[in-house]
């Protein structure tokens, strides 16, 4: 059998002795099994630890290998941790698992005699299906064989039951698998076990409640194991209502990816604290950034996906309509096919939470596991493509192209947008010459000019600072005026604006925006990327018209409450008012406390009013 997930047999002799014979295979030598992994025998070793998190690979890895058994016509019949072999592999360096050990497997074209007694058959039964377990304990099994379609359901359960114990160790560590054994142990008629399904006392062929509430606690510990467990909980199902191994693969290829897709069901629920926070965004009726605590956990509305993905070692997050997200994941690619040249960097380690861990130097080759997908396309304008993983610099040389920039101004008589005109150049730079030409001086020339265009009221008197992005079409108002009127949200015609569309729209904007707002706020960026500029807009050949009325496709910065500059403020005068009272009591009256507080709390209150009362009624 030559495939990636299935032991490689190097060479095979018999051996007689008693009039018994021995068959013997010889195969490359593993460094163990997911047995004495998850016995932590395994784990223990430095280099095997490090790549632990690696194995979430492996499950569409073993799916593929057991469809290959079938699609072959074989029955395996005997997977358990102790037949999945592991191997290290160095390019990239990550953990391989093989399916070994087929010492029970037979041809389904065969009629397959179940060995009742054998020492083999009592080990396979651990594991086995309820409805196997239930053959062996009948009559002689070559009077009623097996069909072909019931050996495979078989090792679809025994797949599913090894993935329970995977899963159990990935999300809970070493001692996953204990914990779930003993978290499935019952006790009935004075007999205790531990298996998954245990037909000596089990009413009717089906798996053990405790399983099944298992697997559903793991997919609230994790969110990769949200999108797992519904397809374990399939395989563990009734023999009729099991998937088979070709769609086991098709649906964990839609799972294991860089970008994790998590239903609302199994989205952890807010705490106190953040139901509190969002309820005072709502009564304000504008968001707010929370810094410098920590920013609000909402929760996933019914219906909806939360979207989760890697930007500059950071996790970002979006919920999205069912539809919306099933056809993004669509264009994602699956993690086990992202090589390291699809990432930008050598894949060497891995941390805890299955990420890869970038290599700390200033130029990194274009790329890193917080991209979206590995399509590479370099076509202009909207495409079908996800979000290409490698760049580089922005195509062009001297040649301008512009981003346009549009603010709100602050304390004006009536709502005023300004328009700023932003280059960008395939050059390299820091972004304080105000040029573009990655995702840091993206970031860095937009917050700097967002400052600019509001000026010193906005700096200073405004509690207010952008919390979002749109992608809008507007129109000047005036002509020669940097004055502009937003007309709807929408991204350009590819025929004018040069950037790259991941698809559906609605994705786009969203990841664009929220890894733009993250940039605002980003000290350190290690290595330069242009994954965020390349979903920017930029006007491809000529600068926007001036006459009143011509249109325009740019981002239009979206305003709430900073937390921050209310402390800041509060803080001051608090300051302000201590000072005073300081010298009150110093220079006038050392007993006249009260005479002290009274011009203080008068000035405090009536600043904080004058400032705060415009504010919250949008007209400033």
């Amino acid at each position: 059998m030559d495939h990636p997930n299935i032991v490689r047999i190097l060479k095979a002799f018999s051996d007689e002795k008693d009039h018994v014979v021995v068959y013997n295979f010889i195969f490359p030598l593993a460094i163990g099994n997911l047995k004495e992994l998850f016995l932590a025998d395994l784990g223990k070793e430095t280099s095997v630890s490090k790549l632990v998190s690696t194995l979430w690979l492996q499950f569409e890895g073993l799916g593929s290998g057991v469809s290959h058994l079938h699609e072959n016509g074989i029955a395996h019949r005997d997977i358990k941790p102790s037949n999945v072999l592991l191997y290290q592999d160095s390019s990239p360096s990550r953990l391989t698992a093989k399916i070994a050990d087929f010492g029970l497997a037979v041809g389904t074209q065969d009629n397959p005699k179940f060995e009742v007694g054998s020492v083999d058959a009592k080990s396979a039964l651990k594991y086995a299906d309820p409805e196997m377990r239930t053959r062996s304990s009948g009559p002689e099994t070559s009077q009623n064989p097996p069909t072909r379609e019931e050996l495979w359901k078989a090792d679809i359960w025994t797949l599913g039951a090894v993935y329970t114990e995977m899963l159990s160790y990935l999300v809970r560590g070493p001692t996953g698998v204990t914990e779930f054994r003993n978290f499935i142990t019952t006790t009935k008629n004075n007999l205790t076990s531990d298996q998954i399904s245990d037909s000596m006392y089990d009413d009717g062929i089906k798996v053990k409640a405790q399983v099944l509430e298992w697997l559903n606690t793991l997919a609230n510990w994790e969110n990769r194991a949200g999108e797992i467990v519904p397809l374990i909980q399939s395989m563990l199902n009734e023999s009729s209502k099991r998937p088979t191994a070709s769609i086991v693969v098709e649906r964990l290829s839609n799972v294991i990816r860089l970008v994790r897709f998590t239903p609302w069901t199994h989205v952890p629920k807010p705490g106190y604290t953040d139901s509190w926070k969002v309820r005072l965004e709502e009564k304000l009726g504008a968001p707010i950034d929370w810094k410098p605590f920590a920013s609000v956990k909402r929760a996933c509305s019914p219906g909806m996906t939360r979207v989760l993905w890697e930007w500059y070692d950071e996790w970002l997050e979006m919920d999205l309509p069912q539809d919306k997200a099933e056809q993004y994941r669509k264009s994602c690619k699956p993690l086990s096919q992202i090589t390291a040249q699809d990432r930008g960097h050598p894949v060497e380690s891995f941390d805890g939470s299955g990420s890869t861990i970038a290599p700390e130097h200033p130029n990194a080759p274009t790329s890193t596991q917080g991209d979206l997908s590995s399509a590479s396309s370099s076509t202009t304008g909207p495409s079908s493509q996800a979000l290409p993983l490698s760049r580089g610099a922005v195509p062009g040389t001297n040649h301008f192209r512009e981003i346009y920039w549009c603010v709100d101004i602050p304390w004006s008589e009536r709502r005023v947008t300004y328009l700023m005109a932003l280059k960008v150049d395939g050059l390299s730079g820091n972004g304080e010459d105000g040029r573009i030409c990655d995702d840091m001086t993206l970031c860095k020339v937009l917050l700097q000019s967002y400052n600019k265009i509001r000026g010193f009221r906005g700096t200073l008197l405004s509690w207010k600072t952008c919390v979002d992005l749109r992608f809008i079409k507007f129109a000047r108002i005036y002509t020669d005026s940097a004055e502009v009127s937003g007309l709807k949200v929408e991204l350009p015609p590819s025929k004018d604006y040069d950037y790259e569309l991941i698809s559906p729209d609605e994705v786009h904007m969203n990841i664009a925006s929220k890894q733009i707002l993250r940039g605002f706020s980003k000290r350190e960026w290690g290595y330069h990327l242009t994954t965020t500029l390349s979903l920017i807009p930029k006007k491809k050949d000529s600068t926007l018209n001036f006459n009143m009325g011509s249109q325009g496709w740019g981002l239009h910065a979206i305003e709430g409450f900073s937390l921050t500059k209310i402390l800041i403020w509060v803080a001051v005068l608090n300051g302000v008012g201590i000072a005073f009272v300081v010298l009150w009591l110093v220079f006038v009256s050392k007993t006249d406390l009260q005479n002290a507080f009274v011009p203080v709390t008068y000035f405090m209150t009536v600043i904080l009013l004058g400032l705060a009362v415009p504010q919250l009624l949008g007209a400033a």
